[in-house]
């Protein structure tokens, strides 16, 4: 099958590879001028022209940081057709309050979409070892549309395209915390209660907004919280070991060095969960450490009660 993606970061240039081993036809829109400096996959077509990403496949991913999302919506807007399904893999909530699903809702109305999210290192998918994914879709011949393209890889299917957003840029946060109390060095029985604790207020998050409950214990939530919350690979959890143990300065170079998503996320989710006073006494806390105005030992407060 031909299939589009925009995005050639280290996330995008893997899942094309995946692709391309299971016997796709993948295009890649680059920014990129210099195809030479993308190192894709050899049988990997890229292009810089949203037109030719229209025009080669009916199935689009958009795998890019998600303060790209808006702009490439709207440059694909005078291109795609009713028959195309954009699969976003974008794990990130604007400051706004917006989610992905809610730019494609607004931008491309007549568009099916999709949200692909799980516990995944591109590095790992690059290696081609099994992972899985959560894949949330309107309708199962959607789902099964994107199966075909993914075949032999574990997908699970969810009809919350909301909550399986959600999850992929929430648990950015939750790593944060994880990370501070692996900063503190605390043994693993209290990340492990912490990590607990982390779902059941992602569970009363999702009760709050009216999503499905049992979204949380799919591979977008639990597996990837799991992921990002143990493994010094994650951004976020390395961001929070360092809140814990570096100066100011030097946390703050790595937050302009490195794409942090957990704390781009935060501001909107606290503000978010202010508005619609939703409890989620874990995420505040951690709002509180990274804004100055409690330690990083406070966090451990929240696991007594």
């Amino acid at each position: 099958m031909k299939v589009s993606i925009i995005g050639s970061g280290v996330y995008g240039k893997s899942m094309g590879k995946l692709m391309i081993s299971k016997d796709n036809e993948v295009m890649m829109w680059t920014e990129q001028k210099d195809f030479a400096k993308v190192d894709a996959h050899k049988d990997i077509r890229l292009t810089n022209s949203f037109k030719d990403i229209a025009s080669f496949g009916d199935v689009i991913f958009i795998l890019t940081s998600g303060k790209f999302v808006k702009s490439i919506l709207t440059s694909l807007k005078g291109y795609v057709t009713k028959e195309h399904l954009i699969v976003l893999g974008s794990k990130s909530i604007l400051e706004d309050g917006s989610l992905m699903t809610d730019l494609c809702g607004s931008i491309l109305p007549d568009n099916r979409y999709g949200v692909i999210s799980g516990p995944t290192f591109a590095k790992d998918i690059d290696a081609l070892h099994p992972v899985g994914f959560t894949l949330a879709t309107s309708t199962l011949d959607d789902f099964d549309l994107i199966k075909s393209i993914l075949k032999d890889t574990y997908l699970e299917y969810s009809s919350d395209l909301i909550a399986i957003e959600m999850a992929g840029s929430l648990k950015n946060v939750y790593a944060i915390g994880s990370g501070i109390i692996e900063g503190l060095n605390i043994g693993h029985s209290t990340k492990c209660l912490y990590v607990a604790l982390a779902l059941k207020e992602i569970e009363n998050i999702f009760a709050s907004l009216g999503l499905d409950s049992s979204s949380t214990t799919t591979l977008a939530t639990l597996g990837d919280l799991i992921l990002t919350c143990t493994s010094r690979d994650s951004r976020n959890y390395t961001f929070g070991t360092m809140l814990a143990t570096k100066t100011k300065r030097e946390y703050t170079e790595y937050l302009n060095s490195t794409t942090v998503e957990g704390y781009d996320n935060l501001i909107a989710y606290k503000r978010l969960f202010t508005e619609k006073k939703i409890d989620a006494p874990l995420l505040y806390s951690i709002e509180k450490i990274i804004s100055g105005s409690s330690s990083t030992s406070s966090l451990l407060d929240e696991l007594k009660n």
